[in-house]
Parts: C-alpha cells; sequence; structure tokens
C-alpha cells in the first residue's frame, strides 16, 4: 500500500492489491475518469494528463492548462468533501458532483474489500471508500418513488438480454437514459423499434429530483418516422376528398 511519498499527483487513484486482473483495472481507471471529469466545477474546465507511476498500479491525473497545481487541488478538494457527504449519507448529491461522477464513485467503492484494494488520493490525503458510498449513491440515483400507470418517451437506443431482457430510450429533451424492462415476448417487437422514438408504459421509477430512470413495461408504441407521415398537400388533398364525398 503506497504512502504519501508515493503520490505525485493531488488527484490519484492506487489500486493496492498484488494481482489486478485486466478487466478490474479498466474498470477501475475508467470510474476514476468518470468521477473526475464528472466534477463540475465552474470555472475550472480543463483536459487532463494522465500519469502512472513507473512500477506501481498507481495512477495520477494532471490538468493540462495552467495555474495547474491550483486547479488540481481545487478538484481534490471538492472530491474529497464529496465523498465525506457520500460516506455520511448524503440526501442530495455534493456539491458540483455530476452523476457521471456519482456512478464513477459508486463503481470504485463496490470494490470496498476485495482484493483489488482501491483507494483515492485527494490533495495528497488517502479517501477509503466504503458500501456506505454504494448505498448513497444508488439512493441518490435510483430514489425509491414507483409510479404505477406512468410512461416515458424517447429514442429506443440500446437492448441488452444480461440480467433479463430490456432496452434503453434516452429522453427526447434531456437525452438521459431510462432502462426499460419488458417481457422477453416483446423481444420481435422491441428489435424492430430499435434506432426510433417509442413511448412506453407501466410503473415508473423516478429519483428525488422527479427525473424518471427506469419503468417496467406493460406495452410500448412505436412512433411513425417523420418521413413516413402524410405531408401537409397530402392531407389537404383528402380533406377535399372527404368533403366531395
Amino acid at each position: 500500500m503506497a504512502d504519501r511519498t508515493d503520490i505525485e499527483q493531488p488527484l490519484t487513484l492506487e489500486l493496492a492489491g498484488e494481482i489486478v486482473p485486466p478487466a478490474d483495472f479498466e474498470r477501475l481507471v475508467r470510474a476514476f475518469f468518470d468521477a473526475v471529469e464528472g466534477l463540475e466545477v465552474p470555472g475550472q474546465d480543463h483536459a487532463w494528463s494522465v500519469e502512472v507511476k513507473k512500477g506501481s498500479q498507481i495512477i495520477g491525473l494532471r490538468p493540462v492548462g495552467a495555474p495547474e497545481a491550483i486547479s488540481a487541488v481545487i478538484f481534490a478538494q471538492h472530491m474529497q468533501h464529496g465523498v465525506e457527504q457520500l460516506e455520511d449519507g448524503a440526501d442530495q448529491p455534493p456539491p458540483y458532483f455530476t452523476e457521471k461522477a456519482l456512478r464513477g464513485m459508486r463503481t470504485i467503492a463496490k470494490y470496498a474489500g476485495s482484493d483489488v484494494r482501491p483507494r483515492i488520493w485527494a490533495d495528497y490525503k488517502p479517501i477509503d471508500l466504503t458500501p456506505r458510498t454504494v448505498a448513497s449513491v444508488n439512493e441518490l440515483i435510483e430514489g425509491s418513488v414507483v409510479e404505477p400507470g406512468g410512461s416515458v418517451d424517447g429514442r429506443l437506443q440500446t437492448v441488452s438480454e444480461r440480467d433479463g431482457f430490456r432496452f434503453v430510450l434516452y429522453d427526447r429533451l434531456w437525452d438521459y437514459p431510462i432502462r426499460c424492462n419488458v417481457r422477453d415476448e416483446d423481444r420481435e417487437r422491441v428489435m424492430k423499434a430499435f434506432g426510433k422514438r417509442v413511448e412506453v408504459y407501466g410503473a415508473v421509477r423516478y429519483r428525488r429530483d422527479g427525473r424518471p430512470t427506469a419503468i417496467t413495461a406493460d406495452d410500448f408504441m412505436i412512433f411513425p418516422d417523420p418521413v413516413d407521415l402524410p405531408k401537409a398537400r397530402e392531407v389537404e388533398g383528402i380533406l377535399r376528398n372527404h368533403h366531395r364525398g
């Protein structure tokens, strides 16, 4: 396990396990990047440079652009304070934490107690994430309000059969994902709807802020493509013929 002298950047991910499977390494590094990139600190919009300490599993991030040291410390301090709030059971997202940052933290925290032993260093101080962060993020993102007989509307862009057949649609206005659990017998209809706008009816799960995150689908409707809709002159012709009749 690293100590302060091993840490060269104020934002660092340490994987302290002796053996880290490649899939876990990739997942945790990606989650760390999401946690940092998902911090939307006003006036602190940076690209990041990755630095891996030679002979170790220590991954540091350094902002590109001046003043680099000050910017990195600002991010690190917000991350440290945010994790403290999540560990204490925050009832709202910590300041500047977007959903991307929350999901990144949750992924890292899920490895708490594993042989991989991930640890974040923020402002050169170690932060040990625990299952408390997982529980806090689950509550903040998923929420616990279910409304039967609701509906959601968006474009169907992802289909999966892992852990049950489902698809993901993306909200038309904000482009955020909504997971839709559907019956296996609707598989053919779902595949035909791929890439199209759909409206799904069923029990909707909402976050605390009112945003829908998931729906157990009773049924769904596929909207026609705009190119298939009748043109204005065609409608006028239909109406003219109707009046003549």
